[in-house]
């Protein structure tokens, strides 16, 4: 008993202080009352199962609780995705490598692998420098022309353990200009933290010119587009966001808005943005963004270069891993054109919530539904 009230008690303090800096904070900057305000909050958890930062993330200041009813939880949403994408297809794209070599074969744009370090076994594509000791490695990043580069787990997801370097006159930097000790970065590559059967390097994707205002780095925001597949041959493209790296982030990964990154509305079928949508200095509640204060540039109206051709290239690709009918898209605008970076089977919809401030349980249920409807004759996988 005693071990389980000194466990309990520190998280059960832990979550009463999340509960009053959400309210303090949601009062502070809606000119509400603190009071009323964490009561809201109490109530949301307990009738609708909404916390203080999902609350907040929401934006339920400004909805009516009822309103919850609109928004998936995630078991539902899992279960949606999971009837349409089955179990022997998600490897297809779970495996960063066989993603890539299914896009490169079929002319798909994807940034190349420059190389793999393994450090258990899995499938490796014909081609591809695999390297499995420091000295290989040492000898790879020495062959590496000057410029900058990407290194993520073969497997990873959501941002998680990627980082992006320069080499520059023999030297690693980090993208700050400040020297790396080549020892730690050997024993971060060779030691990784999520079970990961190894890491890829890759060329380090830059945005298109007409993109930097909103996006200067040093990250890189891509945009991620949900597909359907409606019968055989036709893609429906419901929803798309750009996802905006904020300060001296390295990824674009929202990460629920603790990231501190930022994420946009795009109109499917103009390319127009909408405000950013996020936290920023000053403000630590869930907002819209008008404009970055680094660069001055607006959100609201811009349009998204070669839009056209990114809906096409997403078009293409969604048809090419039909055995998976909804998949979410990360792709990279830039000046040579689009560049498909990964997709995921089990897309994450509260990064859309956010960047359109509503639930999506009815379209998502309704699409998921047309979708299975029109898959009337199974196929075997694809090779």
């Amino acid at each position: 008993m005693a071990t389980v009230a000194t466990t309990l008690i520190p998280e059960i303090v832990q979550a009463a202080r999340n509960y009053i800096r959400v309210s303090r904070n949601l009062a502070e900057h809606g000119n509400g009352n603190i009071a009323k305000v964490f009561l809201r909050i109490l109530a949301s958890r307990l009738f609708y199962g909404m916390g203080p930062d999902v609350y907040d993330r929401r934006r339920f200041s400004n909805k009516k609780l009822s309103r919850a009813g609109e928004y998936l939880s995630l078991r539902e949403r899992e279960d949606l995705q999971k009837s349409l994408c089955p179990t022997e297809a998600r490897g297809l794209v779970e495996n960063k490598l066989r993603f890539f070599e299914r896009c490169a074969s079929n002319g798909l744009p994807t940034p190349s692998v420059k190389g793999v370090y393994r450090i258990r076994e899995t499938y490796i594509p014909p081609g591809v420098p695999v390297f499995q000791t420091r000295q290989e490695l040492r000898d790879f990043l020495s062959s590496l022309p000057p410029g900058r580069y990407v290194v993520k787990p073969l497997d990873g997801g959501h941002g998680w353990d990627v980082s992006a370097f320069d080499i520059e006159n023999g030297l690693i930097r980090d993208l700050s200009g400040t020297a790396i000790d080549q020892e730690q970065f050997y024993r971060k590559v060779e030691e990784s933290g999520h079970g990961s059967a190894g890491y890829l390097f890759q060329e380090f994707a830059r945005p298109h010119r007409g993109l930097t205002p909103i996006m200067p780095g040093p990250g890189l925001g891509t945009f991620r587009i949900v597909t359907f597949l409606m019968g055989e041959r036709t893609v429906k493209i419901p929803f798309a966001v750009v996802k905006i790296p904020v300060g001296n982030s390295v990824t674009d990964n929202f990460d629920g808005g603790y990231s501190g990154n930022w994420v946009c509305p795009v109109d499917v079928s103009t390319g127009r943005l909408g405000n950013a949508v996020g936290k920023r200095k000053g403000v630590p509640v869930f907002s819209e963004i008008e404009q970055r204060e680094d660069t001055g540039a607006s959100f609201q109206g811009m349009e998204v270069p070669l839009w056209d051709e990114v809906k096409a290239t997403v078009t293409r690709a969604a048809l090419l891993f039909s055995d998976l009918r909804t998949l979410g898209w990360d792709v990279a605008i830039t000046n040579d054109g689009p560049s498909i970076l990964e997709t995921n089977w089990d897309w994450g919809e509260n990064i859309i919530e956010v960047a359109l401030n509503r639930g999506l349980r009815s379209e998502l249920t309704e699409l998921t539904r047309r979708s299975m409807q029109a898959n009337t004759s199974p196929r075997p996988l694809k090779p």
